[in-house]
């Protein structure tokens, strides 16, 4: 009975909470499709999983392009640019405009995801108090290339791109983790068409 007492209890005070930051988000005119602000976008990813698309770019001379990345929550390292799905929004948009924030240049692509890949973060990161932060991942991954002649700078956004003949050793875990086989064929032979 105690038990009960208690978990009514914290159930009013969880559902108080929600009321204040509906009306706090209502205030501050937040709007979810547009994307969240940060404390609660990492706040959101403690409660359910996240969905991404990430792109498999490529160019006419068989190279992959790469972004580098360095937070809290996968480190330091070379990924494949990608970006989260905000709400009402379908993939293939989330794919346009995550090319365009982070390529800065239009790109072709196959609609039909090559991979769709889960992942849950198994190891403890020290970087984080809040192991469930960005910890459950569901991934699209889509194959792009850069529509020949033009070309992606070498920073974009503040972030470095580079081209890559090979597998850098640098990849991030999470890449490795998601797409590992997927990137070591594509550097095989296995994926680019020549």
């Amino acid at each position: 009975w105690v038990g009960r007492l208690r978990n009514t209890w914290m159930y009013e005070k969880v559902k108080e909470a929600i009321i204040q930051l509906k009306n706090a988000m209502e205030l501050e005119n937040v709007n979810p499709t547009e994307g969240l602000p940060e404390e609660l976008f990492v706040f959101s990813s403690t409660l359910i999983p996240l969905v991404n698309v990430d792109l498999l770019v490529t160019n006419e001379n068989g190279q992959l392009l790469l972004s580098w990345r360095d937070d809290i929550y996968h480190g330091k390292g070379w990924h494949l640019p990608g970006g989260c799905v905000r709400l009402r929004e379908k993939l293939e948009d989330r794919l346009i405009k995550t090319a365009e924030k982070e390529l800065s240049v239009p790109i072709k692509y196959n609609p039909n995801p090559i991979a769709v890949r889960e992942l849950m973060e198994p190891e403890f990161r020290y970087t984080l108090v809040n192991q469930l932060e960005r910890c459950h991942n569901i991934s699209f991954l889509y194959e792009c290339t850069v529509i020949p002649g033009l070309s992606v700078p070498n920073i974009v956004n503040g972030v470095e791109t580079r081209w890559f003949d090979y597998l850098p050793d640098n990849l991030l875990k999470v890449h490795i983790d998601l797409y590992g086989d997927i990137i070591e064929n594509y550097f095989n032979g296995g994926e680019h068409n020549d």
